[in-house]
């Protein structure tokens, strides 16, 4: 695994949001992300997901697909509207 940060062509910061019911794969995630220098935010759920896009500037999303309530497909569906930008 690699534990440099990624290298970009101009200096970002690059936020990334993780979204997922299970809560060791939420801390996981975040601590891989930490380690390659990429800060990130985390949800429970599609919903507090969707709470973060609007108060937090976010440029990426990693989601589980199969969650409790909203799914993971939903979810991106949604954050469309907070960030029209995204093609996905």
């Amino acid at each position: 695994m690699a534990t440099e940060p990624i290298p970009l062509t101009r200096s970002v910061t690059l936020r990334v949001l993780v979204v997922d019911d299970e809560a060791y794969v939420r801390k996981v995630m975040a601590a891989v992300l930490a380690q390659l220098g990429l800060p990130c935010e985390t949800a429970a759920s599609g919903e507090e997901a969707l709470r973060v896009l609007e108060t937090h500037r976010i440029d990426a999303i990693i989601s589980d697909l199969q969650m409790p309530g909203m799914s993971g497909m939903e979810l991106l569906a949604k954050a469309r509207e907070f960030i029209p930008s995204w093609s996905f």
